[in-house]
């Protein structure tokens, strides 16, 4: 069998031009129908489910840096229900969805870190400069030794 390099058909062996779209057919567009029905296509990994997997747990790492895993955090969510939609359509092509799924998870949990360090760093740093200030004014003389 000959396939079209133009529309995929597959032609007989005999035939010089493609019955579909009528493209010439040379002997190197040869189709090995023996190893394309016998052989299990093997299913890829989604990049996305991949991506929303990574992004996650780099939004954990960065939670403690005053909101700024955000960012991070709302793309493996994104990502994660991209990649959802795109393993679901793909007939079995593609694998992730447990990734996928992960991402999405930890995305969440990034986003409410990041929102309650968002808000718990204006507390924490207000006490600690508060404090600074005492100490260089000398509110906390009564700590030292003469």
């Amino acid at each position: 069998m000959k396939l079209c390099p133009n529309c995929s058909k597959l032609n007989e062996d005999s035939a010089a031009t493609c019955s579909q779209c009528g493209s010439l057919l040379t002997n190197e567009t040869e189709y090995n129908t023996y190893a394309s029905i016998n052989e299990p296509q093997q299913a890829k990994t989604n990049g996305f489910a991949i991506a929303s997997l990574v992004l996650g747990i780099s939004s954990l790492l960065l939670s403690c840096c005053c909101g700024i895993s955000i960012i991070p955090s709302i793309l493996a969510v994104v990502f994660g229900f991209l990649s959802k939609s795109k393993i679901k359509n793909s007939m079995g092509f593609e694998k992730g969805d447990g990734l996928a799924l992960a991402g999405i998870i930890i995305g969440f949990i990034g986003i409410a870190l990041s929102l309650v360090s968002l808000v718990l760093s204006p507390i924490f740093w207000g006490g600690f400069m508060e404090g600074f200030n005492r100490g260089l004014n000398g509110g906390y003389s009564e700590f030292y030794f003469d």
